[in-house]
């Protein structure tokens, strides 16, 4: 019986520090998004490839277009779901245009476990669903 419990608590720990690993990768790309700094966010690529954050960075601008010189609120939505070292967690993104309008829509940022740390998945598709490689 303690053996069960042991390996229950055992599991349950693994499980939240998985939980927190993938939520402050979420935290540290969201606050760097919404910053205008990626460079010390730890990125893999949509492909799973590690990206400097400078890179990273650079890339953000070009795909952000006219709209760099403004900053988007960023909220997720819940917690990352976890499965296999994957996780997925759905974000409401809201840039501000022309006082008082605005534009918004759901994206979904993708998370991997990558030599044991948690890494988001960076590329057009995470800025907006519909974006594709060369367009802003």
């Amino acid at each position: 019986m303690a053996l069960v419990v042991a390996l229950a608590a055992t599991t349950a720990l693994a499980a939240c520090g998985q939980d927190d690993g993938a939520a402050r990768a979420l935290d540290s790309l969201l606050t760097g998004w919404a910053g205008n700094n990626l460079t010390k966010a730890s990125l893999l690529t949509a492909e799973g490839k590690g990206i400097d954050g400078p890179v990273a960075q650079q890339q953000l601008a070009a795909l952000e277009g006219d709209l760099a010189a403004r900053r988007p609120t960023l909220t997720a939505k819940g917690k990352p779901q976890i499965t296999d070292g994957e996780a997925s967690v759905a974000v409401d993104v809201t840039w501000p245009l022309v006082d008082p309008v605005s534009w918004s829509y759901a994206t979904t940022v993708r998370l991997r476990e990558s030599g044991g740390r948690w890494k988001a998945l960076f590329g057009p598709t995470m800025i907006h669903p519909d974006l594709r490689p060369g367009e802003k």
